[in-house]
């Protein structure tokens, strides 16, 4: 979120739309952290996380083939889903995996290690625009990272709560 605004801008579109992009955007990452964690209880969290991955890589490809703000808002917006599903199904498979007793501690970590990732990479997300002009390298860097995702996802054993 912390480029949502200027990513819109860069690919073209008004102010006014770059904030309210951002804002819709917003609410789009909460609705999906609690469908993530919803989607958790009923399909195998690994699946979700999957699923997630894969979609964000889907907009994230749309935006680096077909740039444009209308475009931009409607993939920044699926990027967003997909990481609001992840945080919401990984809240659900800390519990399926480790348990109640366990929760409290690793919970904390995994949000920790979010926040330092909310604070850098904005950062280096705005160092490459400098450097390049563009987010195309942004957006190619967020798509590694969903590759990533989806192949740890794949990793992980199907375990059923309870």
């Amino acid at each position: 979120m912390g480029q949502a605004a200027g990513m819109v801008e860069a690919y073209g579109g008004t102010k006014a739309l770059a904030l309210s992009a951002t804002t819709a955007i917003t609410g789009c990452i909460a609705a999906a952290r609690i469908g993530g964690g919803w989607l958790a209880d009923r399909v195998p969290a690994p699946l979700v996380m999957a699923g997630a991955h894969v979609l964000a890589l889907s907009a994230d490809a749309l935006l680096v083939l077909f740039p444009g703000p209308l475009l931009a808002v409607a993939t920044l917006a699926v990027i967003g889903i997909g990481y609001g599903l992840v945080s919401g199904s990984v809240a659900a498979a800390i519990g399926i995996y480790w348990g109640s007793t366990h929760y409290g501690r690793l919970a904390g970590r995994l949000y920790a290690a979010w926040c330092i990732a909310a604070i850098t990479l904005p950062v280096v997300a705005g160092r490459v625009f400098d450097l390049t002009g563009g987010y195309a390298g942004v957006i190619m860097i967020a798509a590694a990272g969903n590759l990533l995702g989806v192949a740890i996802a794949a990793t992980l054993p199907r375990r059923a709560a309870g």
